[in-house]
C-alpha cells in the first residue's frame, strides 16, 4: 500500500486535477492507495483573509466569500462536463453554507479567535477532497475521508500538536471500517492539514501540513512508500531561482532532508520526516506536471554512495544578536540564563555561535522576533548592562546559508573549501556554526551577498567545470577577434574543464547584457538592438546586480574613461584583463 499526497499547486485548476486523476488511476493498477490532498492553490490564504475582513466589520467579506464559492463551483462543473451530480452539489452547498455561517458569526462579533481561524481554514481541504474524490469516482471507486475523524490533536489552535497514541488507533479503526464497508479497492481522498481535538473541535497542524498528514496516516498504516506530488521534479541541490545550474538529487537521507527542509528548502514540510524516520518509510518526491521524471527518494542512503555535499539552502530575514562582555568570561550559567530568557519570551533561536574565549555568545533570530529577544536579554542581564561590562550588538539584513551532506562526516577540508570559495569572492562571514554530526555547515552573511555566496559554493562542490564570466568592452579588431575565438574554441574549452560565458558586450554607444551568456553567433545583431546605452559606471552597476561569480572585465578599448573606472570594477569583485595601453600608466 502507498500514499499519494498532492499539494495546492497540483490541484490548482481543473486541468491539473485531471492530471492528478490520471496519476492516481495509473498507480491504482499496481498498489492499494490512499490519497491526501491540499486545498486548491491559494484558497487557504483567501479563506483566512476573508475571516480577517469579517473580523474588521467589513461587509466586503461577502464578495470574497462569493469568489471562493464560485471557484469551487466552476471547478466541480468543469470536472463533470458542466453537469454536477446532485449528491455532490448538495454536499458542496452544505459546506459553503456552513462556511458562510462561520464568517457571518465573525462579522457580527467583530472577533475571530484562533479556533475560528482553524475552522475557517479547514473548508479549503474539505471542499478540495470532496470535489476531487467525486471526479476520481467517475472511473474508479473513491470516497471522501475527513481527517478530523481520525487525526487527534491538542487545542493549540492554528498549530496543533498531534496526539499520536489516540491518532494511530483512530486511523487504523477508521480505515479498517471504511474498506470493510465499501471495497478494498476504494481510494480514500483524505483532507490534509486538518484535525480535531478529543472533544471534536477543528484544528490545523501548521501551514503546508498536508505533507504531515500523509506521513501520520502512512506511519499508522505502515505503508510501503509516501509519494509527495508537487510542482518541481524533486529536491534540488539549490533554489533554481538563485542557482541556474541547480539539479535534481536522485536520493538523499532522512537526516539530509530534515536539514534541508529546516533551512528553507520548500519541497517538504519538516515535520513530515519524523514519522517516516520512526517507521523507516521512504518518501518519494514527484512532479505532477512531469510524472515521468524520476524524482527524489528520501530514505536510507548507503554511506559509500553518499556525496560530500548534497544541497545548499538558506533562511532569509535574519538578525544577529551578539551578547558580549568581560563579565561573562568563566561565569557558569551565562548561556543557560540567555536561552531560558529567550524561551520564556517564546523566541526561537535559529543559529548559535560561541567562541571558546566565552567573551561573546552570538545568536540568530528571525526579524519579527528581534524586539522580543532584545527585551528578554535586557531584562535578564539588567545588572550586567548597568555595570557597562556587558553589551548587546545587533546586525540586521542577514541570511543563514547551510551546506548539507551526509558525506561531509570525517572528510578533511570541507569547511576549508567552503570558506576559501567565499574568500576568493570577497564575501564576508558574520558567524559560523557546525554541529558534531558534520552533516551541516552553516554561516551567516549579509543578505545582499546571498545569491553570490550560494552560487560560488554550488560551483565549488557540484560543478566540474571552472566558470568565468566576461564583460567585453570594445568591439574593434581586438574585441571582435576575441569574441570569434571564444565562439570557435567553446567546445575545446568545455572539454578542458572551462565554462566561459560572455555576459556583457559593449561598444561606445550600446550595452548588451545577458546573465546566462550571450549567443556569440548573433552578438552583432543583438548588440545593435540592445536596450541599454553604454555608460561605464552603469556597466559596473549592472554587473554587480547580476550577482555573477568569477567575473572579469576585458577592456579592448583605448579609452581613458574605462581606465578611470577600473576601481569601480574592482569594487564590484571583477578581475581586469586589458591590452589598453593607457592602463599601463596606473
Amino acid at each position: 500500500m502507498k500514499i499519494l499526497k498532492f499539494g495546492g499547486s497540483s490541484v490548482a485548476s481543473p486541468e491539473r486535477i485531471r492530471g492528478v486523476a490520471r496519476i492516481v488511476l495509473e498507480a491504482s493498477k499496481k498498489d492499494k492507495l490512499l490519497v491526501v490532498v491540499s486545498a486548491f492553490q491559494g484558497i487557504t490564504d483567501k479563506l483566512l483573509e476573508c475571516a480577517r475582513t469579517a473580523e474588521r466589520g467589513d461587509v466586503t467579506y461577502q464578495t470574497q466569500f462569493n469568489l471562493l464559492a464560485d471557484r469551487h463551483w466552476e471547478t466541480a462543473k468543469a470536472l463533470h462536463s458542466k453537469k454536477i451530480p446532485k449528491a455532490l452539489a448538495e454536499k458542496i452547498q452544505q459546506l459553503l453554507h456552513d462556511l458562510h455561517d462561520v464568517l457571518h458569526g465573525v462579522y457580527l462579533l467583530r472577533h475571530c479567535p484562533p479556533r475560528g481561524f482553524d475552522l475557517t481554514a479547514s473548508f479549503g481541504e474539505r471542499l478540495s477532497a470532496l470535489i476531487i474524490s467525486s471526479s476520481i469516482n467517475r472511473t474508479h471507486p473513491s470516497c471522501f475521508a475527513d481527517a478530523r475523524n481520525f487525526v487527534v490533536t491538542d487545542d493549540q489552535f492554528m498549530h496543533a500538536e498531534v496526539l499520536f497514541q489516540q491518532t494511530n488507533a483512530a486511523i487504523q479503526k477508521y480505515f479498517k471500517q471504511l474498506w470493510k464497508e465499501q471495497s478494498n479497492k476504494t481510494i480514500p481522498l483524505v483532507t490534509g492539514f486538518v484535525g480535531s481535538t478529543e472533544d471534536g473541535r477543528t484544528t490545523t497542524i501548521g501551514r503546508n501540513g498536508s505533507d504531515y498528514t500523509a506521513a501520520i496516516v502512512g506511519a499508522a498504516l505502515n505503508v510501503s512508500v509516501i509519494e509527495i506530488w508537487t510542482d518541481v521534479d524533486g529536491v534540488l541541490s539549490a533554489d533554481p531561482r538563485e542557482v541556474k545550474d541547480a539539479f535534481v538529487l536522485p536520493s538523499i537521507s532522512f537526516e539530509e532532508a530534515l536539514e534541508l527542509s529546516y533551512f528553507g528548502a520548500k519541497v517538504l514540510h519538516p515535520a513530515t520526516i519524523a514519522p517516516a524516520i520512526a517507521h523507516g518509510i521512504p518518501i518519494h518526491i514527484k512532479n505532477t506536471m512531469n510524472p515521468s521524471a524520476p524524482g527524489t527518494i528520501i530514505g536510507k542512503v548507503d554511506d559509500e554512495r553518499a556525496k560530500v555535499a548534497k544541497g545548499i539552502t538558506s533562511i532569509d530575514n535574519i538578525t544577529l544578536l551578539n551578547l558580549r562582555g568581560i563579565a561573562m568570561v568563566g561565569v557558569p550559567g551565562t548561556a543557560e540564563r540567555l536561552f531560558r530568557a529567550l524561551a520564556s519570551h517564546k523566541v526561537n533561536v535559529v543559529l548559535i555561535s560561541q567562541a571558546s574565549s566565552e567573551h561573546t555568545i552570538c545568536i540568530a533570530v528571525k526579524n519579527h522576533e528581534v524586539t522580543r529577544a532584545r527585551k528578554a536579554i535586557q531584562q535578564e542581564f539588567q545588572f550586567e548592562f548597568s555595570t557597562g561590562l556587558t553589551s548587546i550588538d545587533e546586525r540586521s539584513e542577514q541570511t543563514i546559508i547551510a551546506i548539507v551532506g551526509e558525506g561531509m562526516k570525517g572528510i578533511p577540508g570541507v569547511s576549508g573549501k567552503v570558506f576559501q570559495s567565499l574568500g576568493l569572492n570577497n564575501i564576508n562571514i558574520s558567524a559560523i556554526a557546525q554541529g558534531s554530526s558534520e552533516r551541516n555547515i552553516s554561516f551567516v552573511t549579509d543578505s545582499s551577498e546571498k545569491i553570490r555566496a550560494v552560487n560560488v559554493i554550488h560551483q565549488a562542490f557540484f560543478e566540474s567545470r571552472k566558470r568565468l564570466s566576461l564583460a567585453i568592452v570594445g568591439i574593434g579588431n581586438i574585441g571582435s577577434a576575441l569574441l570569434q575565438q571564444l565562439h570557435q574554441q567553446r567546445l575545446f574549452l568545455h572539454n578542458q574543464g572551462f565554462d566561459i560565458r560572455v555576459c556583457a558586450i559593449a561598444d561606445s554607444k550600446k550595452l548588451l547584457l545577458k546573465h546566462d551568456g550571450i549567443d556569440l553567433m548573433r552578438w552583432q545583431n543583438e548588440l545593435q538592438h540592445a536596450q541599454h546605452a553604454m555608460d561605464v559606471r552603469a556597466l559596473a552597476k549592472h554587473i554587480a546586480e547580476m550577482k555573477l561569480t568569477n567575473v572579469a572585465l576585458v577592456d579592448c578599448t583605448a579609452s581613458s574613461a574605462i581606465v578611470d573606472a577600473y576601481t569601480e570594477f574592482v569594487e564590484a569583485n571583477m578581475h581586469i584583463i586589458t591590452p589598453n595601453k593607457k592602463a599601463n600608466v596606473l
